[in-house]
């Protein structure tokens, strides 16, 4: 008689989920990272902005365990999924797990104080440079706040004939109004141009006709 054999397919398994993600938000980027998941040859990056999905595919066969994904938007929170690959197909995602980008502020005081902490000389009413201007203030208006140089301030007033030449330096990007009452009176400001954009110098904008008049007060406001 013949001998016979039990036949067995033994069949390579996809690797298991990756362990231990991590994400730790910054400007404008989250970085990843995680442990290595046994067997795998490569990861897929999946990001979404709810946990419940959906999520797109940011990378497939990272060969390390870390990633960074950068180019978001500052002040959303982001939600992440890591799966290993291997030699027979792609394995479970992990749970996800969410980061929140630093806010514009945040951003602004990490790169003039190295912190985002609302607190110390980074705090929104400290006035670290002692020019005078909150780091609110230096904040909203685009000046540096560690530069008592660096100040928003009407930095001439020029009377040619019957006209008043008011000059300001300005930050790049920035936009302004010009406002200007007879009287310091509450609620006497009138809005005299609007719409002027910041160009990293000083503008000069002219109040025709303002030199004629018994008296007039200036001022610059930072428009969003």
């Amino acid at each position: 008689t013949a001998a016979q054999f039990d036949h067995i397919s033994l069949g390579a398994s996809t690797p298991a989920t990756p362990t231990g993600l991590t994400v730790t938000a910054g400007n404008a980027q989250v970085a990843l990272s995680w442990n290595a998941a046994p067997g795998a040859t490569g990861y897929t990056v999946q990001r979404s902005a709810s946990s419940g999905g959906p999520y797109s595919t940011l990378a497939t066969g990272t060969p390390g365990t870390s990633y960074t994904d950068t180019g978001l938007a500052n002040g959303a929170t982001w939600y992440y999924t890591i799966a290993a690959e291997g030699v027979s197909g792609t394995g479970i995602a992990s749970a996800p797990v969410s980061a929140t980008t630093y806010t514009a502020q945040e951003s602004w005081r990490f790169a003039n104080f190295g912190t985002i902490a609302n607190s110390g000389n980074a705090a929104d009413s400290a006035d670290p440079d002692g020019d005078g201007m909150t780091n609110a203030q230096e904040f909203t208006a685009g000046t540096d706040p560690n530069s008592a140089a660096s100040v928003f301030k009407i930095s001439q007033l020029q009377v040619t004939g019957n006209d008043i030449q008011v000059s300001f330096a300005t930050v790049l990007g920035k936009v302004y109004r010009l406002e200007s009452p007879d009287t310091l009176l509450n609620g006497s400001w009138v809005k005299m141009q609007h719409n002027i954009a910041g160009t990293g110098g000083t503008l000069s904008i002219t109040n025709v006709g303002g030199a004629a008049l018994p008296q007039r007060f200036y001022r610059f406001v930072v428009t969003p």
